[in-house]
Parts: C-alpha cells; structure tokens; sequence
C-alpha cells in the first residue's frame, strides 16, 4: 500500500483480500479509504462490500464506510452504500447505520445519478421496513427525523473517539478546496473550517491549532 502507483495499491489490497486473517483484511481496506486515488478507495470498498455481504462475522468500521458517502465522486459514495446494504441486514449494525447515515441517504435520493439514488432508497427502504415510494423524499425526511443521531449508539469495530466526525477520514488525503464544505458541515459533526483543520492536525476537538 506503499507504492507510488495507484494501480499497484489497489492491486496490493485486492491480493491482501486473500489473506486467512478476515480481520486483516478489513484493516488493509479500512486504511485504503484513505487513500487519494479513486481506484485503490474502489478496491477497498469492493473487499468490504464483500466482507459485509458474505463474511458477516468479520467486524468492519462503518464509521468509516459512512465518511464515504460524503466523497466527491459517484463510484466512492456508490461503492460505499454497497457496504452499507451489506451491514445493514446484520442486527450488529443495523441500528447504528439507521442513526448515523440516513442524514447523508436523503441527500443521495435526491440525486440523479441511479447508482446512488437507488442504493440509498434499497438502503433506506431495508432499515426502515418502509415502503414509501423512492421519490417520496417528504416522507423519507420525516421517518428520518425519528432517527436522530446519538452518541451512545455503538457498533462493532467502530472506533471509539471523542471527535463524532465521520468525514474527517477524506478530509486527511483531500485538500480543502475540493470538497464541499460550507461554515456548517453537518449539524452533529464537524462544525467549521477551523474544527477541521483541527481534527486532521490530530488535536482534539474545540482545540485551535497552532
């Protein structure tokens, strides 16, 4: 994960895919969302979107897989709710995927692009049990209101921090500019620029960095 290819990256973590250690796998993909190239990002979402799917008692991070479907392009957050579908009918992580991404799920059904409009709905539609149409975006916003965030909801293999910010791991390898932030983020997450810069300098949160 090492080379300055990115088509040897990603080649690095479909290989490591085939590692007897389904927790090392996971760690190989997770560490691999970070990455700046959109090839190895779709690499290590293919490997957990396999996991999630086939290898159910493999614990994955979907703290991690949630930050994606924040990224800039329409394979990362695609691929990202692919993950998602997986998790979300394993009661370990059903809860926690209902309360942390449905905010970013109401914002993909209102997309056009059909990769992520309908896995948001197929998504939606499987942590809710509802049945309401895919275009009625009222009525998704209403179920999800009953759904708000909280902090004590847990899953397992998340990673534990004092920072509820989800989209700080693209904001590691992305620089500012390209992402589309405004002053508010996203009302329970990172709050401001300055929180921002804050938590990729590593300081804990509300700590200006120097």
């Amino acid at each position: 994960l090492a080379e300055a290819d990115p088509k040897k990256r990603a080649a690095a973590v479909y290989v490591l895919s085939y590692l007897t250690d389904g927790s090392a796998v996971v760690a190989a993909a997770q560490q691999a969302l970070r990455d700046p190239a959109e090839e190895v990002r779709a690499a290590a979402l293919q490997v957990l979107s396999d996991v999630a799917t086939y290898h159910k008692t493999v614990l994955i991070d979907p703290s991690r897989v949630i930050a994606a479907l924040d990224y800039p392009t329409v394979s990362d957050r695609a691929k990202a709710l692919s993950v998602l579908v997986g998790l979300a009918d394993n009661p370990n992580y059903k809860h926690y995927v209902a309360t942390r991404a449905t905010p970013y799920l109401l914002g993909l059904l209102k997309l056009k692009q059909p990769s992520n409009h309908d896995l948001a709905f197929t998504l939606l539609a499987t942590i809710s049990q509802e049945n309401y149409d895919r275009h009625d975006v009222d009525s998704w916003q209403k179920w999800v209101q009953t759904k708000s965030s909280s902090s004590s909801v847990t899953a397992p293999g998340v990673m534990t921090s004092s920072c509820p910010a989800p989209l700080a791991w693209v904001l590691a390898v992305m620089p500012l500019p390209k992402l589309r932030l405004q002053e508010q983020v996203h009302k329970g997450h990172l709050q401001s620029v300055r929180d921002i810069r804050t938590h990729r300098a590593g300081l804990p949160c509300g700590r200006p960095a120097s």
